[in-house]
């Protein structure tokens, strides 16, 4: 699962890395998801992707900022100028379920300062998920988003090679 997946080269490289495995990606930008298409178009048959924004709710967001530097809803800047882009937002629960997916051995989640919505919304959609690597942007806190992977059942350590990501492993029973 490659949540935030820019122009598809995490997915791609799941892809490749996994050959039985089934990739589903998630991206706001209808320009990056066309690149990604491309980027994934060799596993095409096992390469799922969607456009949306991970968020805390159904509906739609607006979203601006600098393509190379990183797209953000505009709900994460303050005093961001409207954008004329639009994407659906789904919660990570609506995108499970409407692929059918009733378990994920690996979620990345880069979502540009989105994290906090997402973990302040329902996490019952952590029950499906076996290990998670999230990098985290402002406003989102890393102290909040591991304190609630922890409640969920998961242990959690910091990535040494990128101070701001986070790993989860599911507690084995």
């Amino acid at each position: 699962m490659d949540l935030g997946a820019n122009v598809g080269y995490t997915a791609a490289h799941f892809a490749h890395l996994f050959p039985a495995a089934q990739v589903y990606a998630v991206e706001m930008d209808a320009g990056n998801l066309r690149i990604a298409a491309d980027s994934t178009a060799p596993w095409k048959d096992r390469c799922h992707l969607t456009q949306a924004a991970v968020w805390d709710s159904e509906g739609v967001i607006t979203y601006g900022g600098n393509v190379g530097c990183g797209l953000r809803v505009n709900d994460l800047d303050a005093g961001a100028a409207p954008a004329p882009l639009q994407a659906p937002a789904r919660t990570i629960a609506a995108l499970f379920d409407g692929w059918g997916v009733s378990q994920v051995d690996y979620l990345k989640m880069d979502i540009e300062g989105a994290e906090q919505r997402v973990f302040d919304a329902d996490l019952s959609w952590l029950a499906r998920v076996n290990a998670i690597k999230i990098e985290i942007h402002p406003p989102a806190e890393m102290q909040t988003i591991r304190e609630r992977l922890a409640a969920a059942g998961f242990d959690c350590t910091d990535d040494t090679s990128r101070s701001a990501c986070l790993i989860a492993m599911r507690r084995t029973q």
